[in-house]
């Protein structure tokens, strides 16, 4: 859980970073959230992400922070399904992207957002599951008598 609210928390960070710099893209009208600029877009996910991440270790309470992780990942994955569809804007490379600023290879750029969000996601539905699992395992041990 820690991991995540550190992912959460750099992510958030980058993204208000990318924001304050001149990064042509985001001038652009969002491709999935058009009424919206790619600049607001981006600084509502940023809130979110550290609105989330501050719950998570303020609130401890590991499967509530699970599940909200679990439906930001969802809401994530869903925007960037939209985001490639053929009915949604493309823009030109050539525009930039939000970790331009890093000066990372597009690969780079591409990859490293998806491996986090399939570490996220991932560990989420995990650690829920082996949480189920737990608390069944102590109804068990108490219905038993065993401690």
């Amino acid at each position: 859980m820690i991991s995540v609210f550190v992912i959460l928390l750099l992510s958030s960070i980058t993204k208000f970073i990318s924001i304050s710099q001149s990064i042509r893209i985001l001038q652009f009208r969002d491709p999935v959230l058009a009424p919206l600029l790619i600049k607001h877009s981006t600084a509502a996910a940023a809130i979110i992400e550290l609105a989330v991440a501050v719950y998570m270790i303020m609130k401890r309470k590991q499967i509530v922070s699970l599940s909200i992780c679990s439906w930001l990942v969802f809401v994530i994955v869903c925007y960037r399904w939209l985001d490639k569809t053929p009915f949604t804007r493309k823009y030109c490379n050539c525009f930039g992207g939000l970790l331009s600023w890093l000066g990372l290879p597009d690969y780079y750029e591409r990859a490293i957002p998806i491996a986090l969000l399939i570490y996220m996601g991932s560990g989420c539905v995990i650690f829920m599951i082996a949480n189920i699992f737990s608390d069944k395992n102590e109804v068990i041990e108490n219905q038993s008598g065993i401690h």
